[in-house]
């Protein structure tokens, strides 16, 4: 879901105990336990005989809970849950839903991504499509190093502005709110090329030579800048469906929220 550490796990460990699917008494005990270690401190104490009423509501009509606290219906057997069906959904954003400079504003268009810290749409200004990276800041607000999570998504910013190559996302404005952080990037409409893996299978021989050297040439310029990606993995190597000719595919690396800029003599 995103999250590099045991400690990003225990700070959202709602969206983490939603997608195991946990049951509400193992639900309790995580939500116990990060409070018994100062990383989450509920809004209001719930009572005894609060925590009873649910767990017979539980018990009783097999009911789940999701992140917002209402009450969901079972799902029948092997079918998906209902968080699988929520996170697999894209959500819809308004036309017009804008944002950026009043003269010349982009357009939110659909949701084509999420994870436990960001969203991603799509969003158009005029006649040129973007991609943009939307980073929830006030839900950093209560952490502990709110601080260092505004250095590091600053740090991702900085170092997307500064890269620019053909297999390497491009990063075009950011835009900074009290509420979120938001990254214009270059639109790559081809999706992830894990995604591709999975519905396709392997790739042929050539193929894979194909994207292998791309993926290097694009980590070499990443290095001479000066800079360690530390999350390559295919999630984060997008698809160029546009510019790919049959069996050869074009990609780009992206997501740079874990890369370090190292210094140099």
């Amino acid at each position: 879901m995103g999250a590099v550490g045991v400690e990003e796990v225990f700070e959202n460990w709602e969206e983490f105990s939603d997608a195991l699917g946990l049951k509400f008494l193992e639900k309790r005990r995580v939500r116990l336990d990060c409070a018994a270690r100062g990383i989450f401190t509920p809004r209001r104490a719930r009572t005894e005989s609060e925590d009873d009423a649910d767990e017979d509501a539980e018990e009783g009509e097999g009911v789940a809970q999701d992140a917002t606290n209402q009450r969901i219906p079972p799902q029948e057997s092997g079918h998906p849950t209902v968080l699988g069906q929520r996170l697999g959904q894209r959500k819809k954003v308004s036309r017009s839903d804008t944002f950026g400079h009043p003269e010349s504003p982009y357009t939110f268009l659909e949701e084509i991504g999420s994870g436990v810290t960001a969203t991603v749409y799509k969003c158009s200004r005029g006649s040129e499509f973007f991609a943009v990276k939307a980073i929830s800041l006030s839900r950093f607000r209560m952490t502990r190093d709110y601080a260092g999570v505004l250095e590091r998504l600053r740090r991702e910013s900085a170092i997307l502005f500064s890269m620019r190559h053909s297999h390497v996302v491009s990063l075009f404005d950011v835009f900074e709110t009290p509420e979120r952080l938001l990254l214009v990037m270059e639109f790559v409409g081809g999706g992830e090329l894990l995604n591709d893996i999975v519905q396709h299978g392997t790739l042929p021989e050539h193929e894979v030579r194909y994207v292998f050297l791309q993926i290097v040439l694009g980590l070499r310029y990443i290095h001479s800048k000066g800079v360690v990606h530390r999350d390559l993995k295919p999630e984060n190597v997008l698809i160029d469906r546009e510019g790919s000719r049959p069996g050869l595919l074009e990609v780009k690396i992206s997501d740079f929220g874990h890369s370090k800029l190292l210094g140099f003599a």
